[in-house]
């Protein structure tokens, strides 16, 4: 493991998401336990919500989301309305792909635009969207199933 490419990864995701620690109570949390853990994690929690920054693709990308205490986790991107995660996307130009870095800032800017409600401690629809994930994982199974 790289310790200086770790350090740059968590320094990163402090800056950006230093906002939780401010306004919203969020304090460090200890990485999960386990055999297999990505040590590119970064995490605060509320208590009742943690955030979940996963750098993945050996830098290249990051996954952010939003997890309860019961290990329901849902993307940031989910957050935002209207989000339909099938809908046909026009392919990206590689001029315009996000970095590691680029990402996570961006995925600070949802959080902080579309996910107060839950930050705040309204779990409602952080539920909602936790149900349809859900569902679409389930239909996506049985998809799958009837297609072998």
């Amino acid at each position: 493991m790289n310790e200086q490419a770790l350090q740059h990864f968590r320094s990163v995701c402090r800056r950006e998401f230093q906002f939780l620690i401010d306004e919203f109570g969020f304090a460090s949390a200890p990485l999960p336990k386990g055999k297999y853990v990505n040590q590119f994690q970064f995490r605060l929690s509320n208590g009742a919500i943690t955030l979940v920054v996963e750098g993945v693709s050996y830098g290249m990308d990051a996954m952010v989301s939003l997890e309860d205490k019961h290990d329901r986790s849902v993307g940031v991107r989910c957050l935002v309305p209207g989000w339909k995660p099938f809908a046909k996307r026009k392919k990206k130009k590689k001029k315009n792909i996000l970095n590691q870095d680029q990402q996570i800032a961006r995925s600070a800017v949802l959080l902080k635009d579309h996910g107060t409600d839950i930050l705040n401690g309204d779990l409602e629809r952080f539920n909602k969207i936790g149900d349809r994930i859900n569902h679409i994982m389930q239909r996506f199974k049985e998809q799958r199933a009837t297609n072998q």
